[in-house]
């Protein structure tokens, strides 16, 4: 189905199952027209490198009008026994943005916000999303992640121009940049996760860091949908929601939840490996905002910053979740829906 100008509108979807898929096929109102959000370009692979123990976040359920995305087991948050993790969400918002920018090829997303308005839980998603400003060197998309007709998430993806000149003489660097994990160093669990405190140094052992020191966390990247190789913009979204992890990872777990992940990227990440660090925190009252580098083998190439709130009933058990490994099995009961505001 063609799509007039560069925009895919938003409809109100309704839905059925399908007893034989146990996917969620949706269907256009009939009131409205549905537009597909994806170009029918992208590289599919069935030798997608083997990079984690894992899949991906969700499975394709091509279906009538908008794709269906069947959330895996890997998928599943800490924050509750349905609740489904950020960087899932993050990484659905990231490709359906990526898709829309697909056809200015000399653009490159610079700058992803996500608005985490709802807590996304473990039901069938959709996304869309609408170029809602274009230039010459300037591209704004908003995209949406729809759960049984609802936005739980938005975003906001500027691209810019992806010239390969650079300043031959910084104003200024830093003067510093993250650790690497030693190259022996091999994860624990099939997610392929890495930890480091400034008090214990780099192990595959979660349980070591339970302490008040600064964090950083290398991982491999998981492929937001199966059998799709994952791009390096979608990598960095979905480690991105990590942040949370990195600058609130305490004594007695996480106690604050982000309501938000704004990434900035000066360049892709280089390879499928990519890491988190800690760079500050300041709270005050139940709200906290952390900041954090993103880097790979060659360098710092982003910033990210995280708006969190306290969560009054308990600190996520940290060790558990990280020590975890990818679930094989998903709830079968239901939780009340959160929402941040």
């Amino acid at each position: 189905m063609s799509c007039a100008g560069r925009s895919w509108p938003a409809t109100r979807d309704r839905a059925r199952i399908s007893p034989s898929t146990n996917c969620r096929r949706t269907l256009p109102a009939s009131s409205s027209s549905v537009c597909s959000n994806r170009r029918g370009t992208r590289v599919r692979r069935d030798d997608v490198p083997a990079t984690v123990g894992v899949s991906g976040y969700f499975r394709r359920c091509p279906g009538t009008g908008f794709e269906e995305l069947t959330p895996l087991p890997v998928a599943l948050s800490g924050w509750g026994s349905e609740h489904m993790r950020g960087s899932a969400v993050t990484g659905a918002l990231a490709r359906s943005a990526e898709d829309a920018g697909g056809a200015r090829p000399d653009l490159r997303p610079v700058r992803f916000t996500a608005d985490l308005q709802r807590a996304a839980t473990m039901a069938p998603v959709s996304t869309r999303s609408t170029v809602v400003r274009e230039g010459r060197r300037l591209l704004l998309v908003d995209s949406e992640f729809l759960q049984n007709g609802h936005t739980m998430a938005r975003a906001r993806t500027l691209f810019l121009p992806a010239a390969q000149r650079e300043v031959a003489d910084p104003p200024w660097s830093p003067g510093r940049s993250p650790s690497m994990p030693p190259a022996d160093l091999r994860p624990a669990t099939d997610e392929g996760r890495l930890f480091f405190s400034e008090d214990e140094g780099w192990n595959s052992d979660a349980a070591a860091h339970r302490n008040s020191a600064r964090k950083q966390l290398w991982c491999q990247s998981i492929p937001v949908v199966e059998n799709e190789t994952v791009s390096p913009f979608q990598a960095a979204a979905t480690v991105a929601d990590l942040t949370n992890l990195v600058t609130h990872w305490g004594t007695d777990g996480v106690r604050y939840i982000n309501a938000d992940v704004t990434l900035t990227l000066a360049r892709f990440p280089d390879g499928q490996a990519l890491g988190v660090s800690a760079t500050g925190r300041v709270g005050a009252g139940a709200i906290s905002v952390g900041t954090a580098e993103m880097y790979d083998h060659r360098g710092i190439f982003g910033h990210t910053t995280v708006s969190t709130i306290l969560q009054s009933s308990r600190p996520v058990d940290t060790i558990t979740q990280l020590m975890r490994g990818s679930r094989t099995e998903l709830p079968t009961h239901r939780h009340r829906r959160t929402e941040y505001a």
